[in-house]
């Protein structure tokens, strides 16, 4: 029986046995983990690594491993976020897929929409102030980048209220979760930001640790946008966020790489862009299983 086939039954099963009418507003934000596809577009990319993540990380809706005797049962909502052009893309694109479809029958995954069009992209964009209104601050110049709008996304207290759960782990459509790694999201739960490493980037003793694809503590956010001035590159500014305490060198290495800028040693628990313009893209994409089949989403 396909692997697909047997996660979307577990699911159903969670679902029989607690109700299907269950929601994601029922969740405990304390516990639970959430997992956030931020995507505007229509990309291939946007479906592949949630149900990495599901079959990988997940059994019956909750964390795994489960619930250890001093570990609370841990559920986990999966949270596309989106805009108004791909909604119907989206809609479809979890209906099609029969692991998300039956996340979304026991209530673990919900579609969030921003409201706007579309940030993705390089271009010139206008008077985005407006359209992202109830998500990001004003700003002066209303000229401005998508990639300077999303880090202000990322940057804004709304975005973070509209989420549900403490612990979020941030994925775009270019990250993956290694389905060959022995690490798992469990193992990162006390970090408040833990991203792969960027090297050349490194502020002091403080790294940078890249956003694509990355776990973070959502009351610590919120506290380093209400406490700092904000900068360019929403995760320049978390990573020298002094408030925050940073992981180790060994637990960043064993979280992700970014941009196949380090050599695999031990597979990390997963990657973002993996093909990337660091040395080591084929080495990144042989080890970790899963990189192949997303990267030609990514063209």
């Amino acid at each position: 029986m396909r692997f697909d086939v047997v996660a979307s039954m577990m699911f159903i099963a969670h679902s029989a046995k607690h109700g299907t009418t269950k929601s994601w507003q029922r969740m405990d934000p304390a516990s639970c983990v959430e997992v956030a596809m931020i995507e505007t577009r229509q990309h291939g990319g946007i479906v592949p690594p949630l149900e990495g993540f599901a079959q990988k990380e997940m059994v019956d809706g909750h964390l795994f491993p489960g619930c250890g005797t001093a570990e609370p049962c841990r559920e986990v909502l999966l949270t596309l976020v989106h805009g108004s052009l791909n909604q119907a893309y989206v809609s479809q694109a979890v209906d099609q897929s029969a692991i998300l479809a039956a996340a979304k029958k026991a209530g673990h995954l919900r579609l969030l929409s921003l409201n706007v069009p579309d940030i993705g992209g390089d271009g010139i964009v206008t008077d985005w102030n407006k359209q992202l209104a109830g998500y990001i601050k004003k700003r002066s110049n209303a000229t401005v980048t998508y990639h300077d709008e999303y880090s202000r996304l990322l940057e804004s207290p709304a975005l973070w209220h509209k989420l549900r759960c403490e612990h979020v782990l941030v994925m775009q459509s270019d990250s993956l979760i290694c389905q060959n790694s022995e690490f798992h999201l469990q193992q990162f739960l006390n970090e408040e930001y833990i991203g792969g490493e960027t090297p050349g980037l490194k502020k002091g003793a403080r790294l940078h640790l890249n956003g694509g694809f990355s776990f973070r503590n959502r009351h610590s956010m919120m506290k380093c946008i209400q406490s700092h001035p904000l900068v360019p590159g929403e995760d320049t500014f978390f990573s020298t966020c002094p408030l925050l305490k940073q992981p180790t060198q060994q637990m960043v290495d064993q979280f992700a790489i970014d941009n196949a800028h380090k050599p695999v040693a031990a597979v990390p628990f997963g990657m973002h862009k993996p093909w990337g313009a660091g040395l080591h893209a084929a080495q990144n994409i042989q080890k970790c299983v899963g990189a192949a089949e997303l990267q030609p989403s990514n063209r």
